[in-house]
C-alpha cells in the first residue's frame, strides 16, 4: 500500500511540475486546443471542397461565354 501511495504522490508532483514548466496544460486548455485544431482542419476542408465544387461551374460559365462570342 505504501508503494502505491508513494507512486501516486510522485505522479501528482510530476504533473504539477510539468504544468509549472508549461509542458502540460490543464484539461480544459487541452480540450479547447484540440477543438480549435479540429475546427481549423474542418474549415480548410470546407474551403477546399467548396473550391472543387465551384470549379466545374466556373468552367461551364467560361465555355458558355466563349461560345456566345
Amino acid at each position: 500500500m505504501k508503494q502505491q501511495h508513494r507512486k501516486y504522490m510522485l505522479h501528482e508532483q510530476l504533473k504539477v511540475i510539468k504544468k509549472e514548466l508549461g509542458m502540460e496544460k490543464e484539461d480544459k486548455d487541452a480540450i479547447g486546443d484540440k477543438f480549435r485544431e479540429k475546427l481549423k482542419v474542418a474549415e480548410m476542408l470546407m474551403e477546399y471542397l467548396l473550391s472543387m465544387t465551384l470549379k466545374p461551374v466556373v468552367l461551364c460559365r467560361e465555355i458558355v461565354c466563349q461560345s456566345s462570342i
